[in-house]
């Protein structure tokens, strides 16, 4: 059950909020605040876009905000949403999310360079609880054996944030992939 749930981050939607015959209304999620919804960043629309859900019982939405994260916005080695939560429900702390999609066309290192540059960017939030999402397209299944995999680990490990998930997240008749990461960090899990 959602109610749970205190975020649900999602990528790869393909969403343009103004095509949808409803508007943004046609993807709420009951229990959950007005989604926080980025495009997908190709021009075409295809592919890519990034969508956050917060629970009702997490917060109130006056609480919720886009952060403002120093990246070059032509920079298109992946896609990133950062949220900042304002006393949280139950801890009153700050908790900071960060939702990323790496389309499997783009460079898997410069999209790894980009993520220890916002991973160091957030380094001034240390006593905030911060939280990254996603799916990378790097399997982590692979981590022996693929340089990218060892390198988006230690990364953010270096930063204090630690993998969470360890089993596929995406299985088909052929394959079976980590790519969906989740790594919480500072300052507990949530």
């Amino acid at each position: 059950t959602t109610e749970e749930l205190k975020v649900l981050c999602f990528c790869e939607t393909n969403c343009v909020a103004e095509n949808l015959p409803n508007g943004i209304t046609d993807i709420f999620i009951d229990g959950f605040h007005e989604p926080i919804h980025q495009p997908p960043a190709r021009k075409s629309g295809k592919g890519g876009g990034l969508v956050t859900y917060i629970n009702k019982r997490a917060c109130d939405s006056q609480n919720i905000e886009k952060l403002k994260v120093n990246v070059d916005p032509n920079d298109y080695s992946g896609e990133f949403q950062f949220l900042k939560i304002h006393n949280c429900k139950g801890s009153n702390k700050t908790m900071i999310i960060v939702n990323f999609y790496r389309s499997p066309s783009k460079n898997p290192k410069n999209f790894i360079d980009l993520l220890d540059n916002i991973a160091r960017g957030l380094d001034r939030h240390s006593r905030k609880q911060i939280m990254f999402f996603g799916d990378a397209n790097i399997d982590l299944i692979k981590y022996d054996t693929d340089i990218n995999g060892q390198n988006v680990i230690d990364i953010l490990a270096k930063h204090s944030f630690a993998q969470l998930v360890s089993k596929p997240t995406r299985i088909t008749d052929h394959s079976a992939t980590l790519i969906d990461h989740v790594y919480p960090g500072r300052n507990g899990h949530s």
